[in-house]
């Protein structure tokens, strides 16, 4: 047999095993980095619709819907960061290194390695978060100044809202602390 695959010694093939893996997880990467923005496209643009309908309709009751649409779309971005976080993690810790030791080159020099030890992530996450904070406390406080006699409405969005916003904070929280940490370990 003198196929490719029979050439090739067990170094080379091992090479190109993990570098099918690393490009495979790059894609994903990508794709998180892409699905993110749908979301946050999405999000921008139910809470435009939400507005439109509440002066459209002349129901400002309406607008207690923005702070779960901003809580759903959150959500789904934190996801997705916390996905990209296991999957760059996983390249960082388990590919690149080994990529490094069969090609015999510092793993200093792997992309992912290189930038989380250099630059810190995550400015984008927190401004997801924060928003959703804003918008889950300041709409029902408007809906209430505007429309006093609805009180109940407005104070049953904003507690349940504030506590969907606290578990999300919370979970968010947890995923960049486990993230930093492994960045110190590695900077150490």
């Amino acid at each position: 047999m003198n196929s490719m695959v029979d050439r090739l010694s067990k170094t080379d093939r091992a090479i190109n095993h993990y570098e099918s893996i690393r490009i495979s997880i790059r894609e994903e990467i990508l794709f998180r980095i892409g699905q993110r923005d749908s979301f946050s496209n999405y999000l921008a643009v139910s809470l435009g619709t939400i507005v439109t309908a509440a002066f459209l309709s002349n129901n400002i009751l309406v607008l207690l819907i923005a702070p779960f649409a901003s809580i759903y779309f959150t959500s789904m971005i934190m996801h997705s960061y916390e996905i990209h976080v296991k999957i760059m993690t996983y390249l960082r810790d388990i590919i690149e290194p080994e990529l490094s030791r069969l090609c015999e080159t510092p793993c200093e020099h792997e992309w992912e390695y290189f930038y989380t030890s250099r630059y810190k992530s995550g400015i984008r996450r927190h401004f997801y978060v924060y928003s959703m904070y804003l918008i889950c406390l300041f709409v029902p406080i408007i809906v209430y100044l505007i429309e006093p006699s609805t009180w109940i409405a407005p104070l049953l969005c904003l507690f349940i809202s504030w506590g969907l916003c606290c578990w999300i904070k919370i979970r968010n929280d947890e995923v960049t602390k486990s993230s930093e940490n492994k960045n110190e370990e590695d900077n150490k």
